[in-house]
């Protein structure tokens, strides 16, 4: 049944992609510009920070805080974390939080499926074949009479859910995401949509969930049972990162940004975003001195962004290189008053010059 995925055209793959960024809130999160500061209002004071507060780097213009981009290429909002006070720190083993397979969801075990019938697999070919000619009403209703051949199997489903996206019915999308729930607890497309709809419903505990499913040690496949999941390369792994950073887990939120830039391969741009999202995962665990060397190597990965001729990933590029500069500028600051502050401890005692007599 792997051909279904394998006769979808490049423009229908595009098509699916949009729409489920549009309709999951899994594309790009941009809420408006950011405005430049000045040295006074950034140098020596912690970035405030809450979740309606979250700097969007978009390219090439600074679209309005209504505005739509999901038919644009994946653009990751970088969010602003609250100051560590170090003078109220936790032990270093608290502060890591918990591992990322921990914080997963239980899910059940799964039930064996009936064999796809000739009769199934046929049906499901020719779904196959019209959503790769962008005939969704012909793929449709192929899928119906799968589903009615075998009904107990997510496959025919699957195609439903891929029909409803690009005809941009969400009640439908919603209607398929939830049956394949019923069909296998372990669909890997119905746990990622779960995931991404916490997200969009501010509900990090739900999103964290299930998109840790897709991170740490045996992670689900990147697929349903015929499907790849229509999400952005990095999506979920990045998203799961940022809900472990507003959930205090920053040993989760490394986890899930190593797999992020892993997916992200030798692309400067998104590096440097990563780095700014594991200094602050560093610095919530404590480890101040590799905040320091990732905010340092984020600033260096945006600089050599901005020599190239590509002006929406230098947009981005500056964005991260001035959030980086403000978090290192503050970071520098807080170890400096935490110093100040272990002083009166080390002084020595005063030894008077007078010999005795």
């Amino acid at each position: 049944m792997h051909r279904i995925a394998a006769k979808l055209s490049v423009s229908a793959a595009v098509a699916v992609l949009s729409l489920c960024a549009s309709l999951a809130g899994c594309a790009s999160r941009t809420a408006g510009s950011s405005a430049a500061r000045g040295p006074d209002s950034t140098s020596r004071s912690a970035v405030a920070t809450s979740r309606s507060e979250v700097a969007a780097i978009s390219a090439g213009a600074t679209p309005d805080a209504g505005s739509s981009v999901a038919s644009e290429a994946p653009a990751r909002a970088v969010p602003l974390f609250p100051a560590l006070s170090l003078g109220t720190a936790r032990s270093a083993a608290s502060a890591q939080g918990q591992s990322i397979e921990n914080l997963r969801r239980e899910l059940p075990v799964v039930r064996p499926l009936t064999p796809l019938s000739e009769d199934a697999s046929r049906l499901l070919s020719k779904a196959a074949e019209a959503l790769a000619r962008n005939d969704l009403e012909m793929a449709a209703a192929a899928a119906m009479e799968a589903a009615q051949a075998a009904p107990d199997r997510p496959e025919p489903v699957e195609v439903e859910f891929l029909v409803a996206l690009g005809a941009g019915r969400p009640s439908d999308v919603r209607a398929a995401i939830a049956r394949l729930g019923e069909l296998d607890p372990r669909n890997s497309i119905s746990i990622a949509f779960a995931g991404l709809e916490g997200i969009q419903n501010g509900d990090d505990q739900a999103a964290i969930s299930a998109l840790a499913w897709f991170v740490g040690t045996d992670p689900l496949p990147r697929r349903g049972s015929v499907v790849p999941l229509p999400t952005a390369v990095g999506e979920l792994e990045e998203q799961c990162a940022l809900s472990a950073l507003r959930l205090g887990q920053p040993a989760a939120a490394l986890v899930a940004l190593d797999a992020a830039a892993r997916a992200a391969g030798d692309d400067p741009a998104i590096q440097a975003r990563l780095l700014l999202l594991r200094a602050d995962a560093l610095r919530a665990g404590g480890r101040n001195d590799e905040a320091i060397k990732a905010l340092d190597d984020s600033i260096a990965l945006a600089a050599t962004v901005l020599e190239r001729d590509d002006q929406r990933a230098a947009a981005m590029a500056r964005g991260v290189a001035l959030l980086a500069s403000i978090r290192l500028d503050e970071l520098h600051c807080a170890m400096g008053k935490a110093d100040e502050a272990l002083l009166p401890a080390l002084r020595l005692p005063v030894v008077s010059s007078k010999s005795a007599p």
